[in-house]
């Protein structure tokens, strides 16, 4: 950046042991936010595609703006912990903090490796904050922990009715009993819009069953 650049590129997403950002990291992308320069990083990173880039080797590729507001350094194990807390010394409580631990990372293992994007669409976008928000997604894993439901599938569905001019996507977690593959889905929905560069939450989770 001393020497003029405009465009930075940072390959990389190194976090300390407690789940927060490395220092060297963190300081490089502030100090590029203050100083008006783009930064390509690895997708996920909220923001406004802003232009293109052509790199040494010719291949085009979009420039992004990121919005600084919106971006967080976190693994799916801080993460897990920053919403359930320490693991409680009592052992009867110890069962049930596992199957909620178990239950939110099978959630966003299933987001980070089985439908992982680029982030362009809506429901691209309505995906990844469904997993970033795992406050909400805990709230969903809870009342399913006490059934003993796994989590079957997720759907993202544009949302027939919307605040105007807005854009918003049905997020739908169906889980199944493993012990009874007979009974019905249990479904949870969220409603997230992703009009505005950082996606929010509307609404309440409503629940219902559903024949698998």
């Amino acid at each position: 950046m001393d020497r003029g650049a405009h465009v930075i590129n940072i390959s990389g997403g190194q976090l300390l042991a407690s789940g927060g950002a490395e220092p060297l990291l963190d300081m490089a992308i502030r100090t590029c936010a203050e100083r008006n320069v783009l930064v390509i990083a690895a997708a996920g990173n909220p923001g406004v595609v802003a232009g293109a880039v052509t790199l040494m080797s010719g291949q085009t590729v979009p420039a992004v703006g990121p919005s600084s507001r919106g971006m967080y350094s976190w693994a799916p194990r801080p993460l897990v912990e920053s919403v359930l807390g320490a693991r409680p010394q009592a052992r009867d409580a110890q069962d049930q903090f596992d199957s909620r631990a178990k239950g939110l990372n099978d959630f966003l293992s299933h987001i980070y490796y089985d439908m992982r994007n680029l982030g362009v669409s809506g429901g691209e976008r309505a995906l990844n904050y469904a997993a970033t928000n795992a406050f909400q997604a805990s709230q969903i894993i809870d009342a399913t922990v006490q059934d003993q439901l796994e989590l079957d599938r997720i759907d993202v569905l544009k949302s027939p009715v919307c605040r105007p001019n807005s854009e918003c996507y049905d997020i739908e977690l169906a889980f199944f009993s493993p012990s009874n593959v007979n009974i019905g889905n249990r479904v949870f929905r969220f409603i997230v819009d992703v009009s505005d560069v950082i996606p929010v939450s509307i609404g309440q989770i409503r629940t219902w069953s559903k024949r698998a």
